[in-house]
Order: structure tokens, then C-alpha cells, then sequence
């Protein structure tokens, strides 16, 4: 399974694998990560969606990658 990051701040893309991934500093409450309108906050979530995704046939996910103040608005 490929991971396809899309960094929404900067615009840019890359690709890294679910090793990869695991290492990241999933608490940070500053970033924000969306696969298929979802947002995946942990490790664990982002291993769950990969695994149902490949049993359906899809061979690269695209998560979408942006500061939370990019995400959250507020009034």
C-alpha cells in the first residue's frame, strides 16, 4: 500500500510508506491528517483504514496533511 502525502500549507506531495507513518508524532495537536474525509489522529486508525482499503482493492491512499488552523475555523 502507498501513502501519498498532500501537504495542503505548502502544496506539495510525497510518498512514503505505513513504516514510515508509524514514526510520526501522532499527538501533535497542531496537525491535522484526512484520508477520504476522515480525519485519522493515531497510528492505529491510519493501519485500520490501510488494511480495510487493500481488502477492497485499493492500492494507494492519499492523506491530506495541514496545520489545524487551516481545518478549524471558529467565530
Amino acid at each position: 500500500m502507498k501513502l501519498k502525502i498532500i501537504d495542503m500549507e505548502m502544496g506539495t506531495e510525497k510518498y512514503v510508506t505505513l513504516s514510515e507513518a508509524q514514526g510520526w508524532k501522532w499527538g501533535d495537536p497542531t496537525t491535522i491528517r484526512m484520508v477520504n474525509g476522515r480525519q485519522v489522529a493515531s497510528w492505529e486508525k491510519l493501519a485500520e483504514m490501510a488494511r480495510y482499503y487493500e481488502q477492497k482493492g485499493t492500492k494507494e491512499l492519499i492523506m491530506y496533511e495541514a496545520p489545524s488552523f487551516m481545518l478549524l475555523g471558529g467565530g
